[in-house]
């Protein structure tokens, strides 16, 4: 049987996910440390040992993985190379070819693994399509809970400490040419869309007064601890 391997990287926890030849997730992982402060290599090292344990767990060798595929907050290229990714200490992060650098260390588990890399909303969106067109099965969803209606396409937007998102159209997630289509977060925002001066200076990831600026736990902080000096 082929496996293969789901990896998504938080600013504090990580997680890994296998899934088989027959559609069928089969493994989960408990959260891990991603330990950004460490840098990078630390949380390469704590991947590759999350998916040694995991296929020790199935009783299965790495060599039966046919494919990984890493998923991380952006912004990032679509080669997986972060940039200035906001939760992340981009003084050890910033431009680490965080795709490649996973690929060479699982090779040296086995030499013909390889990985891809997709922004973390889009595969959240991928996600939710496979699970919701039963393209994808897992135990822990079950089938009644699911749409019964043809599912050809989906849109997701996720409210967090940030604001991603993705689409899906055909099966297929939409990366864009630079890998990054579906952020709604980065979209910017016009002037107006703030009320406050204040409110137009948060910056996330590479840009002020976006869309993430304005709604998103992160911004609504911001903007909650100007309006608190505020008089009555």
């Amino acid at each position: 049987m082929t496996y293969y391997i789901g990896v998504d990287v938080g600013g504090t926890t990580s997680t890994l996910a296998v899934g088989n030849d027959q559609h069928e997730v089969v493994y989960v992982s408990e959260q891990f440390p991603t330990t950004p402060e460490k840098g990078p290599q630390s949380s390469i090292s704590a991947i590759v040992a999350a998916a040694r344990d995991a296929m020790a767990r199935l009783d299965a060798p790495l060599s039966d993985v046919g494919g990984v595929c890493i998923a991380t907050p952006g912004p990032a290229t679509k080669d997986g190379i972060l940039l200035a990714t906001p939760n992340l200490d981009r003084n050890l992060w910033n431009n680490f070819p965080i795709r490649g650098s996973l690929e060479v260390a699982l090779r040296h588990e086995h030499a013909r693994i390889n990985v891809c890399y997709i922004g973390d909303g889009q595969s959240a969106a991928l996600g939710e399509y496979a699970i919701r067109s039963r393209r994808l099965n897992w135990r822990r969803v079950p089938p009644a809970s699911l749409p019964t209606e043809d599912l050809q396409s989906l849109f997701m937007v996720i409210v967090g400490t940030g604001l991603g998102g993705g689409a899906v159209l055909g099966g297929q997630a939409i990366q864009g040419s630079q890998g990054r289509a579906g952020h709604v977060g980065h979209i910017l925002l016009p002037d107006y869309a703030f009320r406050y001066e204040h409110d137009r200076k948060l910056l996330k990831g590479n840009a002020y007064a976006t869309a993430e600026s304005a709604v998103s736990l992160s911004g609504l902080a911001h903007q909650l601890e100007y309006r608190l000096t505020l008089p009555p």
